[in-house]
């Protein structure tokens, strides 16, 4: 029952996020159309015609904001479709970039940068992708908690399958247990190295 509690804990976690941003995105994109439509509204009435620089501009930052508001809808599509199987073919190199822009926000709120670096082909696994995402956040949150503030955390896949964390404290404190039994029951082993956070596949 805790296990299930974390899960649906995380699923909310990150549902809200996504949704909290593509607000934000949609909010933007109603006050700039009634800009516009007040701007119209006002040259109609003084018989002006329409600056059509500023109608260029407010329509780019419609595009631009609907454009981000897509990307957020697909990210939490893909996502959601991560509980759909318990044992499925993963690619590592997509599952990590969709993790750490699931991830980034969160990561920003502790004033922490969190980014792809060096992802490889890596190897394709079998496991519950879902699974593996509830993982790469409790990573990606141990990692933050073991940096100090305004670092950069850039995530490397090697082609061996090993996922590596960079930009830690040189010395950074040990890992919880559960962590480390998650990340066995997925098949890679964590350990600490001078600023960095290792997933060796096993």
């Amino acid at each position: 029952m805790a296990d299930q509690r974390q899960g649906l804990l995380f699923f909310g976690t990150m549902a809200a996020s996504l949704s909290h941003e593509m607000r934000n995105a949609l909010a933007t994109v109603s006050e700039t159309s009634g800009l516009m439509a007040d701007i119209m509204e006002m040259a109609a009435e003084e018989g002006n015609d329409v600056d059509p620089e500023k109608l260029r501009s407010l329509c780019q930052r419609i595009a631009t904001q609907s454009k981000r508001a897509a990307g957020l809808a697909g990210r939490l599509n893909a996502f959601a479709h991560t509980v759909d199987e318990e044992h499925a073919a993963v690619d590592l190199r997509t599952h990590i970039a969709l993790a750490v822009e699931l991830n980034r926000r969160k990561a920003s709120l502790e004033r922490v940068d969190l980014d792809n670096g060096e992802l490889a082909d890596g190897p394709e696994i079998t496991c519950d992708p879902f699974a593996l995402h509830l993982l790469l956040h409790q990573v990606f949150m141990a990692s933050v908690r073991r940096c100090g503030t305004e670092a950069n955390l850039q995530v490397d896949l090697e082609p061996s399958g090993d996922i590596r964390i960079r930009g830690l404290a040189e010395k950074p404190e040990g890992l919880p247990e559960s962590l480390a039994r998650a990340a066995l029951d997925l098949g890679f082993a964590p350990s600490l190295e001078s600023g960095a956070l290792r997933l060796k596949r096993s």
